[in-house]
């Protein structure tokens, strides 16, 4: 994303007209700290008021803000049912968010929703984190049956598309061989190396 001084100036120009687009790109670099200063509650309000004005995803922004305390306020509640507007709306972010709560924030959301077959929808459109958090419930055996194959694919769909944590969960399946699948010292080292290229804290642990 690219916020220089002059796209900021003209955002802010935008804002004043009540441009809510514009709103919610000034939302981003405040959250971001790109070309402003990093605030989260500047963010926080501005998401707020677009989300208010029916901006899907600032809804969704805002339901993240909510459901891990980014900013002035902590409501799970709240930001899970801002989440999964969001999400019924169709915005993808949001629906693998809302996967994520709906495993983790069980007694919170609606019963019957289904973490796999949101997933399964961002996966359909293509989506990086959906298939890594499908690949991770295959690898647990978390609300599908338990398949080393099944993970490994799903797992390298992600690492592909440049998801951090698919790149060094490969390498500890290759380095365990896990669920059956050849031990692979090389292609363990080759995964952990591109984990700590991308940033993972811990995949230079694995590396000696």
């Amino acid at each position: 994303l690219g916020f220089s001084t002059r796209r900021i100036s003209g955002l802010l120009a935008r804002c004043k007209k009540g441009d809510i687009e514009a709103a919610y790109q000034l939302a981003v670099a405040h959250d971001l700290g790109y070309g402003v200063k990093h605030s989260p509650l500047t963010a926080f309000v501005l998401f707020r008021n677009c989300s208010r004005a029916g901006h899907v995803a600032a809804t969704y922004d805002y339901g993240r803000y909510l459901l891990f305390g980014i900013g002035p306020a902590l409501d799970e509640m709240q930001g899970i049912q801002h989440i999964m507007h969001a999400a019924y709306e169709g915005y993808v972010p949001a629906q693998v968010l809302y996967g994520w709560a709906i495993e983790s924030h069980a007694s919170l959301v609606h019963p019957g929703e289904s973490a796999v077959e949101w997933y399964d929808r961002a996966m359909k459109q293509g989506y990086p984190d959906a298939y890594y958090h499908m690949g991770r419930l295959h690898r647990e055996g978390k609300l599908v049956p338990k398949d080393a194959e099944k993970a490994m694919h799903f797992m390298s769909k992600a690492a592909q598309a440049g998801v951090i944590d698919a790149n060094f969960e490969l390498g500890v399946m290759f380095r365990d061989g896990e669920g059956g699948l050849a031990k692979d010292p090389v292609k363990a080292a080759r995964r952990f190396e591109q984990a700590a290229r991308q940033g993972h804290p811990g995949a230079a642990y694995h590396l000696g």
